[in-house]
């Protein structure tokens, strides 16, 4: 009786005596009524209306010093592109799409009188806002409404908007990323040509952008000539004929591949013919230093900026020789130092780490008071859960380790979005197909909980916190 009275005050479809839906990326329905869309809308605008008092107060206040950071030299990028054209030729540390991005303000802050850092950081805080919307459309095709306006409250209150007032390419990154990410998800789901297509252009804007993304990309295509050999191995086992043959599967990867290079193709033609290496980055050469002083006394007093290192092969920074020249143990301690400085930076910075935790331990408990259906969910869809285990194990690993050399909380920041709407998406399936009626509730209530405190919580995030300190590094 008291489960037959819960499930009565769910405001869910759901028939324990059918099979729950299965947990993948499958659109659905936004919210129902028009009193629920207006509210969603206004909440909308009300993020939206914040984050611009907000970032515009902090980038007048607190960010007034250009050659703070990285903020002058993407204006200077900027203007390089602008004086060169598209024969400039950068120098592979900050990819290219931001600044080149950044260089039609050039003539509107010429015309209009204002500093060029004063305009590059109002169209960021522009972008930002309309990076948030565009998560929020993403998470309302994708999670329940409740689900959806908690990933787009904490996402932008508590993310998004700390970068807001910076000329910095993360805000741009951040969505590109998302997005390149949700839909090679969704393609390890359900393969087509055209989806395909569409990822890999996606997947080349966010490599131009910051070229941490590259790793992904390449567990992507791994995984999907993976399930390319798996299907076409099926195929023949059950002799399926041509009709049936896995075209699908097969045109994955080759369409991506092509699409990125449509793209990224003149940067990384470039890159080989100067630089002797497609994808050449000199943070490839940093990242196996012991520190930037290090770094700078080695590859960059060596040119690595106008072209490969000028050094006996033995000397330049790589994974053989960090190596060869420290032991397993060091290893194991740098990787240890750079997850404390991972939970350090998340607890101290920003406000998000608190909706992370409750989010995660809310998934965990559903997750083991529904084993068996928690169970089958994964097994429904193996080619998604390897893609997220690996993405989240990969770039844990190279974050601890790059943060050991160089300390900075955007370096942590690339998969706070994915792992965000990964948690939220878990309260959604929780809450729309767990068999047990007392989670679907609890899950429904602790979505509606963050949509209720996060408004709250940001007025001192936004108001007290983003004014009192920088929040570029």
């Amino acid at each position: 009786m008291a489960r037959q009275r819960i499930r009565g005050m769910m405001d869910i479809n759901h028939d324990p005596a059918m099979p729950a839906p299965a947990p993948g990326f499958i659109p659905t329905s936004p919210p129902r009524t028009g009193i629920l869309r207006l509210l969603v809308i206004a909440m909308a605008l009300s993020v939206a209306g914040s984050t611009w008092i907000a970032a515009t107060r902090h980038a007048d206040r607190i960010n007034t010093n250009v050659s703070k950071t990285d903020q002058g030299a993407y204006l200077a990028e900027a203007q390089r592109w602008r004086d060169k054209g598209d024969t400039y030729q950068t120098k592979r540390n900050r990819m290219p799409l931001y600044p080149w991005l950044l260089k039609p303000l050039i003539p509107v802050a010429e015309k209009s009188g204002l500093d060029f850092f004063h305009v590059a950081k109002r169209a960021n805080i522009a972008l930002t806002i309309a990076a948030g919307f565009v998560l929020l459309a993403v998470a309302l095709r994708t999670l329940p409404w409740p689900a959806a306006l908690a990933f787009h409250l904490v996402s932008t209150l508590s993310v998004l908007a700390y970068r807001a007032g910076y000329v910095q390419c993360e805000v741009l990154f951040f969505l590109l990323f998302f997005l390149t990410l949700v839909s090679m998800v969704r393609l390890l789901e359900r393969p087509g040509p055209l989806l395909a297509a569409g990822t890999g252009l996606l997947a080349a804007a966010a490599y131009l952008t910051k070229a941490s993304a590259l790793a992904a990309g390449f567990l992507f295509l791994g995984l999907a000539a993976a399930r390319f050999l798996f299907d076409g191995r099926r195929h023949a086992r059950d002799g399926g004929g041509w009709r049936r043959f896995p075209w699908r599967s097969l045109a994955v990867a080759p369409v991506f591949a092509a699409a990125f290079l449509v793209v990224a193709g003149p940067y990384l033609a470039t890159n080989k013919r100067v630089f002797t290496k497609y994808f050449y980055n000199v943070n490839s050469f940093y990242m196996w230093t012991d520190s930037w002083e290090e770094a700078r006394e080695i590859t960059k007093k060596a040119g690595d900026r106008r072209g490969w290192p000028d050094l006996p092969p033995d000397q330049i920074p790589s994974a053989r020789k960090w190596f060869r020249e420290h032991s397993a143990g060091e290893a194991v301690a740098r990787l240890a130092r750079g997850s404390r400085i991972i939970f350090h930076e998340a607890k101290t910075n920003y406000g998000y780490y608190p909706y992370f935790v409750a989010l995660a331990l809310a998934c965990v408990a559903g997750a083991l008071r529904n084993r068996a259906w928690f169970a089958a969910s994964l097994r429904r869809h193996p080619w998604p859960v390897l893609f997220i285990l690996g993405l989240a194990g990969g770039y844990w690993l190279l974050t601890a380790w790059y943060l050991d050399y160089a300390r900075s909380h955007r370096v942590i920041l690339p998969l706070a979005l994915p792992l965000l709407f990964l948690l939220c998406y878990g309260i959604g399936r929780l809450m729309e197909s767990a068999p047990d009626a007392l989670t679907r509730l609890w899950a429904r209530r602790l979505a509606l909980a963050v949509c209720l405190v996060m408004p709250l919580h940001s007025i001192y995030l936004l108001g007290f916190n983003l004014q009192q300190h920088y929040a570029g590094d």
